[in-house]
């Protein structure tokens, strides 16, 4: 068989791989539903709780900052495991009309909701990098996205918010791309409204100086964080709320982030992040957590101060934020479509690297990288970085199966994917002057450059 057809198929196979790949993930989307429907009626709903409960404190006119412990109306006795509420108070809006349904209703239209807009994400990708929603070639669409549906899914199980996040960002993204700056730094504003880590968008921005979308993605966040929510709940409670959250949340970030959130949680193997992996290597803190079963165990070499592990993180923070910097200012190939694409993926990896908390569900923010990856390894597979792109791609799937095992993930599994895509995201925005991609609105020639 020809090596070339398969990586570029004919029209006629072209549509069955894609009804193929709509079928796979239909099924699985539609399996997953149902384990959440059923996980309600054994009172396990994760996330979805949190949510409702919020929605309806914000009907009734009740702060955001609910107490834990609080209970929802319509919920089974049960249900609520004491976590309080963390996230932006704009969430707590958002989710407003959804709390008027009954609660399972409430679950089918919040996953519908959350998994259309895992669609819009990759249509997103696919419009930024290649100028169209569904390219010619099927694998530059099904690729990544069956790479990052594990992520996506578990963000679906937990009932979280970054489908939502996501496809505002990469909405965003796009929309900025095509100059359209004003809707883009509404759609970024909105993601940062509803959870924080867009913001380093803003800072991707001044990097390249864009100015126009630096503005208008200050303004739209002003808009859906205090602007809407004054309209709807009034100023005194909107600012009341937004206070309260930053005394909650933000703050403590800058003290003993992650653990002050999660306790043991936060260093344990469920957080990927390169904070808590320093400190399960650096400091005598948990990395299994005790309970169900499990004994609490310590993989730490080393017991250093917090203080010097700090200094450690900053330090590795600042080193990633430099080499941002320098990537950005690269010279601009005239279809900068690859350029932006690379630079807006080496922002969604910079965001993991700088969360002090990365959940299973946050590697979805891997989207845009692996789809620039992916084009890389099939586009210019004959060229040294097409080869690394296609062995890093294999790396991801080995060490996102290897995450099931506590070993892996006790020393960082999904970490190191992240920062190998960190990596790889600087090298192609600095070739990209090399590798620019077809015309907007081209078909995508995959034979090899």
């Amino acid at each position: 068989m020809d090596f070339d057809q398969v990586l570029n198929p004919p029209a006629d196979k072209t549509r069955k791989i894609y009804q193929v790949f709509l079928l796979i993930v239909l099924i699985i989307l539609s399996v997953k539903a149902a384990l959440v429907l059923h996980g309600v009626s054994q009172n396990f709903s994760r996330d979805y709780f949190r949510w409702y409960l919020i929605g309806q404190r914000a009907l009734e006119g009740k702060p955001l900052a609910n107490p834990a412990g609080a209970q929802a109306t319509g919920i089974p006795e049960g249900i609520n495991d004491g976590n309080f509420y963390k996230l932006p108070p704009a969430f707590g809006l958002f989710c407003a009309p959804l709390a008027l349904l009954p609660y399972t209703a409430y679950i089918c239209v919040y996953y519908a909701l959350s998994a259309a807009c895992g669609a819009v994400a990759v249509l997103m990708a696919m419009k930024l990098l290649h100028g169209r929603a569904v390219p010619d070639n099927p694998w530059l669409l099904v690729v990544p996205t069956l790479m990052i549906l594990p992520f996506a899914v578990d963000d679906l199980h937990c009932g979280n918010n970054n489908m939502i996040v996501l496809a505002c960002m990469l909405g965003g993204f796009y929309l900025s791309s095509r100059g359209k700056n004003l809707l883009g730094g509404l759609s970024i504003g909105m993601a940062v409204s509803l959870k924080l880590f867009p913001a380093a968008a803003v800072a991707l921005a001044v990097m390249q100086r864009r100015w126009k979308l630096v503005a208008f993605s200050i303004l739209g966040t002003l808009i859906w964080s205090l602007a809407v929510p004054m309209l709807i709940r009034g100023p005194e409670s909107t600012i009341r709320d937004n206070l309260a959250w930053i005394d909650r949340i933000v703050a403590p970030y800058a003290k003993a982030a992650p653990k002050v959130q999660w306790q043991e949680r936060g260093t344990s193997v469920s957080n990927q992040s390169v904070f808590a992996l320093i400190e399960r290597f650096t400091r005598h803190v948990t990395a299994i957590e005790p309970g169900g079963g499990r004994k609490e165990m310590f993989i730490n070499v080393i017991d250093l101060p917090l203080r010097q592990v700090r200094i450690i993180e900053v330090s590795l923070l600042a080193l990633a934020a430099g080499c941002v910097f320098w990537v950005c200012r690269a010279p601009r190939p005239a279809d900068a479509r690859l350029a932006d694409s690379a630079e807006f993926a080496l922002l969604s990896v910079f965001i993991l690297l700088a969360s002090p908390i990365a959940w299973t569900y946050f590697f979805t923010l891997l989207l845009l990288p692996v789809t620039v990856g992916v084009y890389v390894a099939i586009v210019h597979r004959q060229t040294s970085l097409g080869r690394w792109c296609a062995w890093l791609l294999l790396a991801t799937v080995v060490l996102s199966l290897a995450s099931l095992s506590k070993w892996p993930r006790m020393g960082g599994s999904l970490t190191w994917t992240g920062i190998i895509w960190f990596v790889m995201s600087c090298v192609i925005r600095r070739r990209a002057a090399e590798l620019s991609a077809p015309a907007v609105g081209e078909p995508l020639n995959v034979s090899s450059r």
